[in-house]
């Protein structure tokens, strides 16, 4: 049965028609698309005007020691430390950053804004937003060895430190709006805190003294090891007890989940008739036989049997030597003397008569030997003699 059929002209030409609408639909809406804002990240490996190469390229040629820190804080091995987009960082990011300064006595460098927590757990400075016209200027107004040989800084970020996180906070460069760097001590060791990210950027640093506000400010000698944060810039992420498991283990636990799957779905779902269970035909005389044998076993009903068996075996050998029924064993081994073998049955009866347990090997073997002495012993009490052939 053809399920398909040939297509007509008319259906041709609607179905060009409607691709040839999608079509043009597709190249208007780019056309019209924006593009998308432009984005300066801060970065020491970003050439462009919001990135921070040129930067990292001046302080290596000062003879600073730069190094990257594209890991969690509790790795870092550094003197400084410089980050730029804190508000990123978990908080338990944040609590390695104040162990680090507090604890390990090195320097904190933060440019930027950065999250409720780690304001809180750095007691970094309050900042507000003021209304700035393209570039500012910036002066120092304390003697520091941050603004050694600077007269002005150029910026363009709108973000200012505010008066009223002073005393505790030492402003060093400021302008009319409020301060742009300042600095405060945190344990063991100290924090400074620039609000204007965009004042060592590769577009601004050649800008004023920007440059040796750069060198003053991150390098801080040429003895010194400087780490760029670069963990916010597409290492950072959030860490879980899955995460931390090897990947080989992800891999093996998500194969054996989807193997549970396929078995719960296997066992959930019928794809074919369900088979009718054969009825079993009338059990014979066999079967009956083995399920009695198989309630005895359980019963342990083979030395009782056993016992059965011997008492029996000794009464019919008494019996034959005229003696009552409960005759000892003894006495019938005695009597028994010079039978063929009678003597070490009757001997070895006594012995398995004796004991608390048997099974089924020995309850045949008891069996047999019981045969034989009825066959050695007629009912007068003498030897059986075999028929003359």
């Amino acid at each position: 049965m053809m399920l398909l059929r040939a297509l007509r002209p008319g259906d041709v030409i609607a179905l060009a028609l409607v691709t040839l609408a999608l079509i043009v639909a597709g190249i208007v809406g780019a056309q019209r698309a924006a593009p998308p804002d432009y984005v300066d990240t801060y970065s020491t490996h970003d050439s462009d005007r919001g990135g921070y190469l040129a930067v990292r390229r001046l302080l290596e040629r000062e003879g600073v020691r730069v190094v990257e820190s594209n890991r969690h804080p509790r790795f870092l091995v550094a003197d400084r430390l410089v980050l730029s987009g804190i508000g990123t960082y978990a908080k338990v990011d944040v609590d390695e950053l104040r162990d680090f300064v507090a604890k390990r006595g090195k320097t904190l460098v933060v440019i930027g804004s950065s999250s409720a927590y780690a304001r809180k757990t750095l007691k970094l400075p309050v900042t507000r937003e003021i209304t700035v016209r393209n570039t500012y200027g910036a002066v120092p107004i304390i003697a520091s060895p941050y603004t050694r040989g600077v007269d002005q800084i150029v910026g363009e970020d709108t973000t200012r430190i505010v008066y009223r996180a002073f005393p505790a906070v030492v402003p060093i460069v400021a302008d009319a709006s409020g301060a742009v760097l300042a600095s405060y001590a945190l344990g063991r060791g100290r924090i400074v805190v620039l609000s204007d990210p965009t004042i060592f950027t590769n577009r601004l640093l050649e800008r004023a003294d920007n440059a040796r506000f750069a060198v003053n400010v991150l390098g801080a000698g040429p003895d010194t090891t400087v780490a760029f944060d670069e963990f916010v810039h597409g290492y950072g992420r959030a860490e879980s007890a899955w995460l931390v498991l090897p990947e080989p283990l992800r891999v093996a636990i998500l194969i054996a989940i989807g193997a549970c799957l396929v078995a719960l779905v296997g066992s959930a779902i019928r794809f074919v008739p369900a088979a009718a269970v054969p009825i079993a035909s009338d059990p014979n005389s066999a079967a009956y036989l083995a399920s009695l044998a198989i309630l005895l076993r359980r019963g342990r009903a083979a030395t009782r049997a056993l016992a059965d068996l011997i008492d029996a075996t000794f009464a019919s050998v008494a019996r034959a030597f005229g003696l009552p029924t409960h005759t000892d064993p003894n006495t019938l081994a005695v009597l028994a003397q010079g039978r063929t073998g009678a003597p070490e049955r009757i001997r070895e009866l006594a012995a398995l008569r004796a004991r608390s347990g048997v099974d089924d090997s020995q309850l045949l073997h008891a069996a047999q030997l019981c045969a034989e002495l009825r066959k050695e012993l007629d009912t007068d009490g003498t030897q059986r003699r075999a028929a003359a052939r």
